[in-house]
């Protein structure tokens, strides 16, 4: 599933110069308007702070975000920290480079923790950095995030977190049969998939 949402292997492979044409160009990140930062990434053996990965839509940013939280390739995931959903808006700013402000979609870390950091990684890419508002998860000061990504109230009762168990693997199942599936039944799966999640994420946020 992964490939067809996003090559996160082929980034990895990118020389860092390579990556800047692609990804930090000033038209590619005008148009975008969502992002993912990938926090302390190696890229080509060398370590970022951060990458930045513009998306045109914040749906696909979405499913990406998704795709690389729940992936099972150890081996690659150990390439980076944590990874942040943002939207992105961007104007001129006045020494002839863009302003991009970074809005918190999905992220346990603090706006000014991740200005602070990603800072250096924006100004070697010749970007103005912002980053704004409160993530839909819980965030935290501290520099790491927890193992755990969730935690269960305890008043919440045991046939309520079976019942969402069971939602949460039927939509990791069918998340599995999309890469198998040929191309026009890949999109209508992908969709249906990404529906499900929309669906489950608030019950699993109570």
């Amino acid at each position: 599933m992964a490939k067809e949402v996003f090559d996160f292997e082929a980034l990895s492979a990118l020389k860092f110069n390579d990556y800047k044409k692609d990804y930090c160009k000033p038209a590619k990140v005008k148009k975008a308007k969502a992002c993912l930062l990938i926090m302390e990434f190696t890229i080509v053996s060398r370590k970022k702070k951060c990458i930045f990965i513009p998306f045109n839509k914040l749906e696909q940013a979405r499913l990406a975000y998704f795709v690389l939280k729940n992936s099972k390739d150890t081996a690659f995931k150990k390439a980076f920290k944590t990874v942040v959903l943002t939207t992105v808006a961007s104007t001129k700013g006045d020494d002839g480079f863009l302003n991009v402000t970074l809005d918190l979609v999905k992220t346990k870390l603090t706006a000014a923790y991740i200005k602070e950091t990603a800072q250096e990684f924006f100004k070697e890419v010749k970007l103005n950095l912002d980053v704004t508002g409160m993530p839909e998860e819980d965030t935290e000061t501290s520099e790491t995030e927890t193992t755990s990504e969730s935690s269960t109230d305890v008043s919440v009762d045991d046939n309520t977190i079976k019942e969402l168990r069971k939602e949460f693997q039927e939509a990791k199942n069918q998340s599995k049969q999309i890469s198998k599936a040929d191309p026009k039944t890949r999109v209508t799966l992908i969709e249906d998939t990404w529906n499900k999640l929309e669906v489950l994420m608030p019950k699993l946020a109570e």
